[in-house]
């Protein structure tokens, strides 16, 4: 018996008991990899921006915070891509929460 699970083209093959696939898909990788790195950095821009507009502090300093800030989240949103159950539920995840901290940094500029 070879490795499993392993990357293959198709996940055709199915275990015996349980019936899930014994592979990983190539589609399925690339997808999390692109919710990895293109909803995290969604992510982490909403979040320095919300950090950015919302702290009662200077221009200067309240971005350094945003980006300062935003680097823990940009990689902790990058691991959950990775692992989260599948690429589609790791893309909404993060296009929605970045969706809500930038619509947060709308408001917050808009009653300025």
């Amino acid at each position: 018996m070879g490795r499993y699970p392993r990357n293959a083209r198709n996940a055709k093959m199915k275990c015996m008991s349980c019936n899930a696939p014994l592979t990983r898909t190539t589609d399925e990788a690339w997808g999390r990899i692109g919710a990895a790195l293109l909803g995290s950095t969604a992510l982490y821009l909403a979040f320095c921006l919300v950090l950015a507009t919302g702290l009662p502090l200077t221009q200067d300093v309240s971005l350094t915070l945003g980006i300062l800030g935003g680097f823990p989240v940009w990689i902790g949103s990058a691991c959950y891509a990775v692992l989260a159950r599948s690429a589609v539920r790791a893309a909404l995840v993060l296009v929605g929460a970045a969706a809500l901290l930038g619509g947060w940094a709308w408001l917050v500029l808009s009653f300025q």
